[in-house]
C-alpha cells in the first residue's frame, strides 16, 4: 500500500492493483495488467498520476491513476529480472529514475524516457530482494532490505542519474 495525498493504491494476490479515494468506502478504480500477485505499488513522488507495480510474472509496470486512463498498463518491461519482481521505488531527486528488486538479490535501476535496458545493476545478496528504497535525503543512495535479514546502503556514484 502507498498514500499518495488523499489516495492510496493497493497491490493485491489477486492480480489487481486498486486505487482508492481516501473520502469513499470503495475503489475508485482496478488496474490490471499482471499475470499473477503484485508485490508492490508505488506512486511516482514527481509524476502526477503514475505509478509503478512489480509482481511474480518478473514484469515492471507502469501506469497513470488518472481515471480516463484506468485499466491497462502505460508500459510493461516483461522480465524486468531473472524471476520474481519483489519490490520497487521511484527516486525523489530524479524524475526519471526507478529502481527494482527480485528474486534474483539483484537491484535494477531504470530510466522512464528509455526503459528498453536497466541503467544500472547492483549485486544485493545471495537472497532475494524484499525491499528497495531510494534516499529521500541523498540523490545517489539506495537501500535493500533482503530474505536473510539483512540490510545493505548503497552510495551509487558511478551513475549520475
Amino acid at each position: 500500500e502507498q498514500w499518495n495525498c488523499h489516495q492510496l493504491l493497493s497491490a493485491s494476490w489477486d492480480g489487481t492493483i486498486k486505487l482508492w479515494d481516501c473520502h469513499r468506502q470503495n475503489s475508485i478504480a482496478t488496474h490490471t495488467g499482471h499475470s499473477d500477485l503484485i508485490y508492490c505499488a508505488k506512486f511516482s513522488p514527481l509524476i502526477a498520476n503514475l505509478f509503478a507495480s512489480v509482481s511474480t510474472d518478473g514484469n515492471l509496470n507502469l501506469w497513470n491513476s488518472a481515471l480516463e486512463f484506468s485499466g491497462k498498463p502505460l508500459m510493461s518491461i516483461e522480465a524486468a529480472h531473472n524471476g520474481e519482481v519483489l519490490a520497487c521505488d521511484c527516486s525523489q531527486f530524479d524524475r526519471n529514475i526507478l529502481m527494482t528488486g527480485g528474486s534474483d538479490g539483484l537491484v535494477r535501476a531504470w530510466d522512464l524516457r528509455n526503459m528498453r535496458h536497466h541503467i544500472l545493476l547492483l549485486y544485493s545478496g545471495e537472497f532475494a530482494v524484499r525491499r528497495v528504497a531510494c534516499s529521500p535525503t541523498a540523490r545517489m543512495v539506495v537501500a535493500t532490505a533482503n530474505y536473510d535479514f539483512t540490510t545493505r546502503y548503497a552510495s551509487v556514484l558511478t551513475y549520475n542519474f
